[in-house]
């Protein structure tokens, strides 16, 4: 993986949950084993597959990351609607 990749990666959340990008995930933890962001986006990706390793990778996760509430927001995000449609909701 490359850092271009990464970046996409971050900018583009929606793209962690795929599965082609498990294999990057795991050759990143085996060369960068301190490195909280493979086991913050392999948390994300088990998470949204409700694997049984989910758990695991979450503790590798949290024990890496220097901000758990962010690490749980990240892993538990929920689909926001758009700010404009509340308001029309409210209005009417």
């Amino acid at each position: 993986m490359n850092k271009e990749y990464l970046v996409s990666l971050l900018k583009n959340p929606e793209k962690v949950t795929e599965r082609e990008n498990l294999s990057q995930y795991k050759e990143l933890i085996e060369n960068f084993p301190y490195f909280s962001l493979p086991y913050t986006f392999m948390a994300k990706f088990l998470s949204a597959e409700k694997s049984i390793y989910f758990d695991q990778y979450l503790h590798k996760a949290a024990a890496y990351t220097g901000n758990r509430e962010v690490l749980y927001h990240y892993i538990h995000e929920v689909e926001k609607e758009p700010l404009t449609e509340t308001i029309q909701a409210e209005e009417t």
